[in-house]
């Protein structure tokens, strides 16, 4: 992922090479890691660099790791 933005919208692509794979993947990780307690940290994010992946209804958001 390049923004977290792509959490919430893992459909968003940012120059990926293969588009339909990256959302693919993105929406894998998502699924794979929400509400748990993993730490995704994003090396190109702002802050929050690193959160929990947390549902919120229908969709996703990157919460600050002290969250």
């Amino acid at each position: 992922m390049h923004h977290p933005c792509q959490i919430a919208y893992p459909d968003w692509g940012a120059s990926d090479f293969h588009a339909s794979q990256a959302q693919a993947s993105r929406s894998h990780l998502i699924e794979r890691f929400a509400d748990s307690d993993t730490v995704i940290i994003g090396s190109h994010f702002a802050d929050p660099v690193a959160g929990r992946i947390r549902r919120e209804g229908a969709t996703f958001r990157l919460m600050s790791a002290e969250e």
